[in-house]
């Protein structure tokens, strides 16, 4: 039990409250109570980490896999209110004159796409940028978050896609420099993806 003292000033007992409640304050002159949370929890989470290394050249998005790992995962949602958190961190690189570029993508479609970009522009969620006078053991970082409402309690898959945004056809790699040189000064990255249900 707490002990509190009341609007009018003499002691009271608030008793205990159900299992995973908080203790709720409801303002000047009013009792506390023990109220239950509502929304904000996590419902499920899935991660993945992708240790080996990925290179593509084509225009066209891919989800991503070293072989071993795949960033693809499916979730189903305890209800329609529900949203899903997805969170990616992708280190890579890519020859002279390419565009390494992601894009969140639900069961066969973008999300989380960029609008109003010129009519020549590829657009996405994410990008390493256009590398231009490439450092053969540089590594970049793309940082991706979204908060999706699928608005459904069905398996839905949600993947990490990746194209070269350059039509040039040069390489672009995850988990690698452009040299790729076994030597140690350099070190091999990882890269994550993270999805999770907030219930509402």
């Amino acid at each position: 039990d707490i002990l509190y003292y009341g609007a009018s000033g003499a002691p009271a007992l608030l008793g205990f409250g159900t299992s995973g409640d908080f203790l709720k304050t409801q303002g000047t002159g009013a009792n506390p109570t023990w109220a239950t949370p509502s929304g904000g929890k996590i419902g499920q989470v899935f991660s993945k980490t992708m240790t080996g290394k990925f290179s593509m050249t084509s225009t066209t998005a891919t989800v991503i896999t070293d072989g071993a790992t795949s960033f693809s995962q499916a979730i189903t949602p305890v209800a329609t209110s529900s949203k899903i958190l997805l969170m990616a961190n992708v280190l890579g690189s890519g020859e002279t004159d390419s565009t390494p570029s992601f894009i969140f993508d639900r069961d066969g479609s973008g999300i989380a796409v960029a609008t109003g970009g010129a009519s020549n522009r590829e657009l996405g969620t994410g990008s390493l940028g256009y590398q231009t006078e490439v450092h053969a053991e540089e590594i970049n970082t793309c940082s991706m978050m979204f908060l999706d409402s699928p608005s459904t309690t069905s398996a839905t898959t949600y993947e990490v896609h990746m194209w070269n945004a350059d039509s040039d056809g040069v390489p672009i790699y995850v988990n690698r420099t452009v040299s790729n040189a076994a030597s140690p000064s350099y070190t091999d990255p990882v890269s994550t993806f993270t999805i999770m249900e907030i219930l509402a």
